[in-house]
């Protein structure tokens, strides 16, 4: 009875033990930045993060510039976002999607970069903070 109590501490220490590894190798992040990459404003862009019920809005992304939020470092949990914004006259929304993670990263917290490249086209990145 001794021995299997000793073997359960045992086993529930190791099993601590990786959570902790897991929690600090974990793809972080503490911003998400978009870029208007197009050759016109962008209006009313929203990102809405579905699984929380949160959003974050620019209401005017001007050609060639960037409109960001910055929070405390989180874990990356690949929840799905739908992306809405107007590009001139044309009212445009992509979702639900995912944003992709590398397969490999840096220990190190990341930024979430969208790039919004006109027409309704656009790309994501991770891209590690200085």
């Amino acid at each position: 009875m001794i021995r299997m109590t000793v073997f359960l501490a045992y086993l529930a220490f190791l099993s601590g033990c990786s959570n902790k590894d897991l929690k600090e190798s974990a793809l972080s992040f503490d911003e998400i930045e978009i870029r208007n990459n197009t050759q016109q404003d962008i209006g009313d862009l929203q990102i809405r993060v579905t699984r929380v019920h949160k959003k974050f809005s620019c209401s005017l992304v001007i050609v060639q510039s960037l409109c960001s939020i910055k929070f405390s470092p989180r874990a990356y949990r690949k929840n799905l976002i739908t992306l809405s914004w107007r590009e001139g006259a044309n009212a445009l929304a992509k979702g639900p999607l995912l944003i992709k993670s590398p397969q490999k990263y840096s220990s190190g917290i990341y930024k979430i970069v969208l790039f919004l490249d006109g027409n309704g086209g656009f790309r994501t990145a991770f891209e590690l903070q200085k």
